[in-house]
């Protein structure tokens, strides 16, 4: 089973989140309500993919996205905002997000496809290995 971890301070949420990416067979997710326990777990455990909130308490989300990216530069990291900020979407894919998210009424549905193709490129890469 591959682990997401859900960097979300918004419990409510990340639950929707956990409980969306765990319909699928492929996956299991893991919670942080803090970027620094996230950070803290990079040490010694990486997960197959992140859903990061890039309004966090703290630290951004571009800053968390830097460090994950420091510990392994082929980390998918879907960024998922409730402001729907062109110029932040940009600027975070061009510092290696996997993909940039509004939260929205859309988001489950958008979820399952990008869970599809996680799932994909993951078995792609243990079979190439």
């Amino acid at each position: 089973m591959n682990t997401i971890w859900i960097i979300e301070d918004d419990a409510m949420y990340a639950e929707m989140l956990k409980r969306q990416i765990e319909k699928s067979e492929d996956f299991t997710a893991e919670v942080f309500t803090k970027a620094e326990q996230a950070i803290k777990e990079s040490h010694t455990n990486l997960p197959k993919a992140v859903f990061l909130d890039y309004q966090l308490p703290g630290e951004n989300g571009s800053k968390v996205l830097e460090l994950l990216q420091q510990k392994d530069a082929e980390l998918p990291v879907i960024v998922i905002s409730g402001q729907e900020d062109p110029t932040v979407a940009v600027d975070l894919i061009k510092k290696g997000a996997y993909e940039y998210l509004t939260k929205s009424p859309e988001t489950p549905r958008t979820l399952t496809s990008i869970l599809a193709k996680l799932a994909k490129q993951i078995r792609m890469k243990s079979e190439l290995e």
